[in-house]
């Protein structure tokens, strides 16, 4: 061939586009022999999005699978996996059945009768430590394979903020790769 590649992790840009998606793109250092000396070609393989989630109670399961879906198809990417990160210390992050709204129900009762809001002694003086400890337990990050440009979830699951704090909006940090 024209050319030989070496690729180096630590040369990396970041972007944003005009609807605010961050792209990180990797570069590798290659021999061009038709310039006869090495270049930076990107590698267009991993990409960076916000995805805002919006809230509306204290404790709420808030599915958001469509708009993943979405942002994954706006990517481009066929196949690999999608990691999503929540950026706050009083929501998680987690996938599970989207059929049927009980679920999230039972789920929220469960995490409530176990963690109470009030009663328990907690000395954080925002009144929130409840909201810390279920969002420790829920965790700050999924991570989902994909296929063919289409994210590999069970026939019944979605992904879902856990908010423990709300309401509010939340920023939920997708990595494609």
């Amino acid at each position: 061939g024209d050319s030989q590649t070496q690729s180096f992790p630590n040369a990396r840009h970041q972007r944003l586009n005009q609807k605010g998606a961050s792209h990180i793109h990797t570069y590798a250092l290659e021999f061009c022999e038709t310039q006869g000396h090495f270049c930076w070609r990107p590698h267009l393989r991993d990409h960076m999005f916000t995805i805002k989630v919006r809230s509306h109670q204290r404790e709420e399961l808030v599915e958001f699978t469509d708009e993943v879906a979405a942002k994954l198809k706006e990517s481009g990417a066929e196949s690999g996996i999608v990691v999503l990160y929540v950026q706050h210390t009083t929501a998680g992050l987690t996938v599970n059945e989207n059929a049927d709204p009980d679920v999230p129900r039972d789920m929220l009762h469960a995490l409530r009768t176990l963690i109470p809001q009030h009663g328990m002694g907690f000395r954080h003086g925002e009144e929130n430590s409840d909201a810390h400890i279920k969002a420790s337990l829920t965790g700050p990050s999924v991570t989902i394979p994909f296929a063919d440009g289409k994210l590999l979830l069970g026939r019944w699951q979605g992904i879902f903020l856990c908010e423990f704090d709300g309401a509010r909006e939340r920023k939920v940090i997708m990595m494609i790769r």
